[in-house]
């Protein structure tokens, strides 16, 4: 019994005529009875009756079929799955985020990708969510680790992991080891914020508006987070910044965290892929290990 023999005791069994299977297969009537003989003096059973125009199944056929087409689909799935292994050893992926993410979540990532997967052709697109959302629709991105959800019908957003914005000064603040702050003790500071139109910007902006700092803060606005943490641990100001980059920083020699049971600022992560462009095993294998990353330690010992 091998393979050839079951796909054409299927197709007979399916069609209930050797004349008709042998068309289907592209085959002459003669080579599909052989294969069927075969089959029958392999197991010692008649798996048709023939008789006038048609061939119907035995007892013995009726069991085999289902086991065929078991055999059969597994087969198909196993050579399916080897041709994806095969186009992970090939081809380019592009991964889009948003910047924490890029920075403290996908650029480590995408080196453990790459020790696993040297063949694969790596690119990074850093950007806004909306931005990211249109390069996933048009297919330039094939799948994009984002700060915040997008309202897009052309996108699956998969919650990923959670992150906090932490509150952070510097070391001679203060408010620096001081208990219980609360966020009418920011009143008079200056905070340091990224631009408006981003992720981090529109959490920190809902934290101000829902504890109404508006007329109590001095605002500075500086273009990513390095930049904010230099500018931080240079006397500037106050900022809210990713807890994945306070943890990478370890709040270094000049900036510290304030800490306080309402200081700190929720949010997820999204992993958000196209509805409509087909996932490459790349992208798919690259979302699995993505996923796997559910706590910031994880995060820090894809960089170990």
């Amino acid at each position: 019994m091998d393979l050839y023999q079951l796909r054409t005791f299927v197709a007979a069994a399916d069609a209930r005529s050797f004349s008709r299977a042998a068309r289907s297969l592209s085959l002459s009537q003669s080579a599909v009875s052989r294969q069927i003989e075969a089959l029958e003096e392999s197991f010692g059973l008649a798996l048709f009756t023939r008789g006038g125009r048609s061939a119907e199944l035995t007892e013995a056929g009726e069991r085999l079929l289902a086991y065929a087409q078991n055999i059969l689909r597994q087969a198909s799935e196993a050579q399916e799955a080897l041709r994806e292994l095969r186009e992970l050893e090939a081809g380019e992926l592009v991964v889009g985020a948003t910047t924490t993410p890029a920075r403290y979540l996908v650029a480590p990532a995408m080196v453990h990708f790459a020790d696993q997967h040297p063949k694969v052709t790596l690119r990074l697109v850093v950007g806004r969510a909306d931005e990211l959302a249109n390069a996933l629709f048009e297919g330039s991105v094939h799948l994009a680790l984002i700060s915040g959800p997008v309202v897009r019908p052309s996108l699956f957003l998969e919650p990923c992991m959670g992150d906090r914005l932490v509150l952070i000064a510097p070391r001679d603040h203060p408010l620096v080891g001081r208990e219980g702050v609360e966020p009418r003790d920011l009143f008079g500071e200056r905070l340091i914020v990224a631009p408006e139109g981003g992720c981090e910007r529109a959490a920190v902006d809902e934290f101000i508006e829902s504890h109404g700092l508006h007329q109590g803060l001095r605002m500075w606005e500086l273009d990513d987070t390095e930049t904010i943490k230099q500018a931080v641990g240079a006397g500037g100001g106050i900022a809210f910044i990713s807890e994945l980059a306070a943890q990478v920083e370890e709040c270094g020699a000049l900036i510290a965290p304030i800490k306080g049971p309402n200081l700190a600022i929720q949010r997820q992560f999204f992993l958000a892929y196209s509805k409509t462009h087909r996932q490459s095993p790349a992208a798919l294998s690259f979302a699995a290990l993505v996923r796997k990353l559910r706590t910031r330690s994880e995060v820090q010992m894809l960089r170990s």
